[in-house]
């Protein structure tokens, strides 16, 4: 029984790290220090609750965070569908997996087991997790549209509209796509556009102007 509850904990732990790559070590290395559920200590796998360890993943996590916000920043519309693979893709992949064997090892070891299992299960499980959130997103991307998984967000003092109150999307998207337009005749205050355009330049698009 207890083998079969430390399988779970394992497979689960190193599932996660297929989906977010420093959280379930963050997690199960903070639970092992205080000795609740799980315990390293005593094992080959006792650095996982080391404060140098968890001290690396949160500089590693916080590294990745502002190379995924730079990667992002410099990426252009465009309709290619799926789950983009950029580099930090792949190495938030290749982290998911040392961490899910060393995880799902140490789970093991914790109770006695052979920890080769862990190793070699391990690696395993965050890939099913690497592949089912990309599916998922994938999904949500074909059936509710992009907009269901942005990357980039900005807050703007106002939206361009018509006198009547219509949001001029169009517009928007070909001032950050840099494509010719025209200002409409009917806009409520043509000095929006301009603040629009700052504001998508900060975000990596709009980089010239496009108005006829």
């Amino acid at each position: 029984m207890s083998l079969f509850l430390d399988i779970g904990t394992g497979a689960g732990l190193s599932s996660a790290t297929g989906v977010r790559p420093y959280l379930p070590p963050l997690l199960a290395g903070g639970l092992a220090r205080g000795d609740i559920g799980i315990d390293f200590d005593g094992t080959d796998f006792s650095f996982l609750e080391s404060t140098a360890f968890l001290a690396a993943i949160v500089a590693i996590g916080v590294i990745a965070f502002f190379v995924e916000r730079s990667v992002a920043s410099r990426a252009r519309a465009d309709k290619r569908r799926g789950r983009p693979r950029d580099p930090s893709d792949v190495l938030a992949l290749l982290l998911g997996l040392g961490f899910g064997a060393l995880l799902f090892a140490g789970a093991l070891a914790d109770n006695g087991h052979e920890s080769w299992l862990g190793l070699m299960l391990g690696p395993f499980c965050a890939l099913l997790g690497w592949i089912a959130i990309g599916g998922m997103i994938e999904r949500v991307r074909n059936q509710i549209g992009p907009v269901a998984a942005f990357k980039l967000v900005a807050a703007v003092a106002r939206l361009p509209k018509t006198r009547s109150g219509k949001i001029l999307r169009g517009t928007m998207k070909a001032l950050a796509d840099r494509k010719p337009y025209k200002t409409p005749a009917t806009i409520d205050d043509p000095a929006i556009l301009p603040e629009i355009e700052l504001v998508l330049q900060r975000l990596g698009y709009a980089t010239a102007p496009a108005a006829d």
